[in-house]
C-alpha cells in the first residue's frame, strides 16, 4: 500500500486580519508591566524602558528607584517607584492607584481617576493636577514660583506633611480649583503662607471648591492672601484646626464652616466673607483688624478683637 501525504497550501494573513492583529497587540488586551531600567530619565526614549516598550493604556510602569521624567504625553494603568517622578510637560495620564517615592511637578499634569500617594519632599513649581481621585503628599511639599497650580475636575488633594508657599510678584503662583466635580485641598500638617507678594488660592473653573484646614495655617509672609474658596478650619484635637495670621493679610471671602481657632497679630489683616460660619467652639482674637463682607456672616463661637 502506498501512503500518501496530504499537502496544504500555505495560508496568508489577509491585510485586514493582520492589522486586528497589530491592533490587538497594542491594546489593553495585552497590557503588561513595564520596567524602567535607565540609564536615562525620560518616558519617552525606548532604550530605558526593558524591551524598548514604552508603558501604553493599560500598562504599570514600574520605575523601581530610577528618578524618571515625563515630558511627552502617557496614558497607563499605574506607576508605581521610589524615586522622584517629574512631570515637565504634557500629560500623564493613569487609572489606578499609584506611589511614587517623590513628585517634582514642574510644568506638566497628572490625570485620570487613580489615586496616587507621594511619600518624600515633593515640589510644584507649575502645572496640574486634574481628574477623579486623590493625591495624598506624606511629605513636605513645596510651592514655589510665579506659575499657577491647579486641581481640577473633581480632584483631592490632601497634604499631611509641612507645606511651604512663597512667590515672587503679585498674584504669582495661584492655587485654582474647580471644574466639574469641583476640587478639594486638604491641609492636615503644616501649612506656611510665607508669600511676601499677593497671592490666593481661587475657585476658578466653577463647581464646589474648599480648602479644609484640619491642621496648621500659618501666614508670615507681608502680602495679602485672598481664599475664594469655602475655607473651614476644623479642630479634633488639640494643635488642629489653627489659623495664625502673624504678617500681611488673610481674607476668607467664600465663606465656610469653622470651629476652630484664628489669631491675628497687630498690624494684620483677617477677613470673613460669603457667608463663614463661626461656630460655638471656635474662637476669634486679634490684636490687628478683623472685617466681615459679602454675604451673612455668622459667629457663635468666643470673639476678641
Amino acid at each position: 500500500m502506498t501512503s500518501r501525504t496530504a499537502r496544504h497550501p500555505a495560508r496568508h494573513l489577509r491585510p485586514v486580519a493582520l492589522a486586528a492583529l497589530l491592533a490587538l497587540a497594542g491594546s489593553g488586551l495585552n497590557a503588561a508591566p513595564r520596567t524602567f531600567a535607565g540609564p536615562g530619565s525620560f518616558w519617552d526614549v525606548v532604550a530605558n524602558w526593558t524591551g524598548g516598550i514604552l508603558p501604553g493604556a493599560g500598562d504599570d510602569a514600574l520605575l523601581g528607584a530610577f528618578n524618571t521624567e515625563v515630558r511627552t504625553a502617557f496614558t497607563i494603568n499605574s506607576f508605581s517607584g521610589t524615586g522622584t517622578l517629574r512631570v515637565s510637560a504634557a500629560t500623564l495620564t493613569f487609572a489606578a492607584a499609584s506611589g511614587i517615592g517623590s513628585l517634582d511637578l514642574a510644568g506638566g499634569n497628572l490625570a485620570g481617576t487613580g489615586s496616587l500617594t507621594v511619600g518624600g519632599a515633593s515640589t510644584w513649581t507649575s502645572g496640574g493636577i486634574t481628574g477623579s481621585g486623590t493625591t495624598t503628599f506624606n511629605g513636605a511639599l513645596a510651592l514655589s514660583g510665579n506659575n499657577v497650580k491647579d486641581i481640577t475636575t473633581g480632584r483631592t488633594v490632601v497634604l499631611n506633611g509641612t507645606t511651604t508657599w512663597t512667590n515672587a510678584s503679585n498674584n504669582g503662583g495661584n492655587v485654582r480649583l474647580g471644574g466639574t466635580g469641583g476640587a478639594t485641598l486638604t491641609n492636615n500638617g503644616s501649612w506656611l503662607d510665607q508669600n511676601a507678594f499677593d497671592n490666593g488660592i481661587s475657585a476658578a473653573f466653577g463647581g464646589t471648591t474648599t480648602f479644609n484646614n484640619n491642621g496648621s495655617y500659618t501666614k508670615s509672609g507681608a502680602g495679602t492672601t485672598t481664599v475664594s474658596t469655602a475655607f473651614n478650619n476644623t479642630n479634633t484635637v488639640a494643635g488642629t484646626g489653627v489659623v495664625a495670621v502673624n504678617a500681611g493679610s488673610l481674607l476668607l471671602t467664600g465663606g465656610g464652616t469653622s470651629n476652630g481657632s484664628f489669631t491675628a497679630a497687630a498690624g494684620t489683616t483677617l477677613g470673613f466673607g460669603g457667608g463663614h460660619t463661626l461656630q460655638a467652639a471656635s474662637s476669634v482674637s486679634s490684636a490687628g483688624s478683623v472685617v466681615f463682607n459679602g454675604g451673612t456672616n455668622t459667629v457663635a463661637g468666643s470673639f476678641s478683637a
